[in-house]
């Protein structure tokens, strides 16, 4: 027994356990003690008892024993009652039947009968007290494998929380990585969205009056300076405004070309059949075809330079019936008869418009602001 105790102290000293090393050294001089070897356990006991900490009782305790096995009462006494606060219940018992042992032995009746009394009572609580937390501590420095073992599993507890802290902050950080991904995602295609509906709104007013009545007054505006120059006889400055004069006419003209073709092509769309087809559709029953719809979607973008290309350029995720929808302000079909055309009700087409219009434009819009946005596509 011996060999080992001295085997896990060294290993205790060689790992700077003082703690371990402390309790070994201890349990080591309770063996001495156990063995006949006073003095040796003296000599192992004697180096803490100034420690006043929990291993103090177990120190003075054993030291009581020691010097009343020798005879020393006194020391017995001094150090037995040293280790009682730091005793347990099962130790109190002990400490106060020795102490009432030496106090009889001098003739200390008083003493005697006080320390058996409480002896007793101790003996009493301890049969109704399976297990105090005292007990549970005595029981574990007197178990060091047992220490051991609970230090163990305390490290697997330990371990596998970590395991979990690292898993959340790590699914926290995938989530928080995935959703400043999407954000940025969502604002770049939020400012190409809005970049496409400046270049649209550029396009349109292009093509509105107010652009050639700016048109109308640009070049009479030239053809004022050109009079001012050929005035001042100013050559240069006259053959530049000649040069910029005839530019603009050319604009010009190029836009009334256009517009009368746009005009023929949307009067040649209002003659069309399949025009009359859905206007009548909105009035009478009639079953309306998938070659119907692709029939007017070719009228449509033969007259408006490709509406549904450039509709599906600014929203790509359109729904059949909201393509439809589209269609029918294009070919200037009332709200009640897109809604007998499509077959809805009046409420779904107009949420169905302003849904839209909110899809395109990111902002809040009316029903009044999508119809004309698609008439003016």
């Amino acid at each position: 027994m011996l060999y080992y105790y001295r085997a896990a102290l060294s290993q205790a000293l060689h790992n700077r356990d003082t703690f371990t090393a402390k309790v070994i050294s201890i349990e080591l001089g309770g063996v001495y003690y156990d063995l006949g070897k006073m003095d040796t356990a003296k000599v192992r006991l004697l180096k803490y008892q100034d420690e006043e900490d929990d291993l103090d009782g177990i120190v003075s305790m054993t030291l009581g024993c020691i010097y009343s096995r020798e005879g020393q009462r006194d020391s017995a006494r001094a150090y037995f009652s040293r280790a009682l606060p730091y005793a347990g219940l099962r130790q109190q018992v002990t400490l106060h039947e020795e102490l009432a042992r030496l106090d009889y032995a001098e003739g200390r009746y008083a003493e005697a009968f006080s320390h058996a009394s409480q002896s007793m009572a101790l003996r009493d609580s301890i049969t109704s007290l399976t297990e105090t937390e005292e007990v549970a501590k005595i029981n574990a420095l007197y178990n060091y494998h047992r220490t051991e073992e609970m230090n163990r599993q305390l490290e697997q507890r330990n371990r596998r929380q970590r395991g979990w802290l690292y898993g959340i902050v790590s699914a926290a950080l995938l989530v928080a990585c995935a959703t400043a991904v999407w954000l940025r995602q969502k604002k770049h295609e939020a400012a190409l969205q809005r970049q496409k509906i400046r270049n649209l709104e550029a396009e349109q007013y292009r093509r509105s009056e107010a652009y050639r009545a700016e048109s109308r007054r640009q070049l009479a505006e030239l053809e004022a300076q050109l009079c001012k120059a050929e005035k001042d006889k100013d050559t240069a400055r006259r053959e530049l405004l000649e040069t910029r004069h005839a530019l603009l006419e050319l604009s010009a003209a190029k836009d009334r070309i256009e517009q009368q073709e746009r005009g023929l092509l949307v009067s040649q769309l209002h003659r069309s059949s399949v025009y009359a087809f859905f206007h009548k559709a909105a009035h009478e029953e009639v079953k309306i075809t998938a070659e119907n719809w692709q029939e007017l979607r070719a009228a449509i973008d033969a007259a408006y330079d490709d509406f549904t290309g450039r509709l599906y350029s600014l929203c790509p995720n359109l729904s059949e019936m909201e393509l439809h929808i589209c269609w029918l302000i294009k070919i200037q079909l009332s709200p009640k008869d897109m809604a007998q055309v499509v077959g809805r009700s009046q409420s779904a087409v107009s949420m169905a418009r302003t849904r839209l219009y909110k899809k395109i434009h990111q902002k809040e819009g009316t029903t009044s602001d999508f119809d004309k946005f698609i008439a003016d596509l």
